[in-house]
């Protein structure tokens, strides 16, 4: 487990798979956490992927954020936007599920740069 510092406080994340591959970035939905994308991060891992599962604020997250940080959607977006600046992500394969599929969403039209495919 690796950690991120971001404005808003510390993001936990998993990372696997070769550095050189492409990368792709999870968001789990409402009261989960990294782990849930473990069985597919191994998979693509495999197969070439450089996979980084962060456990975001939203249920399973073990240290406290900043007390006056936006948790909403809009808010978990901004971090997401903040750790592909932080981990100097490009050309990310966004993957989301649950309330993670919206938040990638807002990503996506608001760091359309960033991301290859969603």
């Amino acid at each position: 487990m690796s950690v991120v510092k971001l404005t808003a406080g510390s993001i936990h994340y998993d990372r696997s798979g070769p550095l050189e591959g492409r990368t792709a970035v999870f968001v789990h939905g409402y009261a989960m956490g990294r782990s849930l994308w473990r069985p597919l991060s191994e998979r693509l891992a495999a197969r070439g992927f450089d996979c980084v599962a962060p456990t975001w604020p939203l249920g399973e997250h073990t240290e406290a954020m900043n007390a006056d940080d936006d948790l909403t959607m809009h808010g978990i977006a901004g971090m997401v936007a903040e750790l592909l600046d932080a981990l100097d992500l490009h050309d990310v394969v966004l993957v989301g599920n649950d309330t993670g599929g919206a938040i990638a969403q807002l990503v996506a039209v608001g760091t359309p740069e960033r991301l290859g495919a969603l």
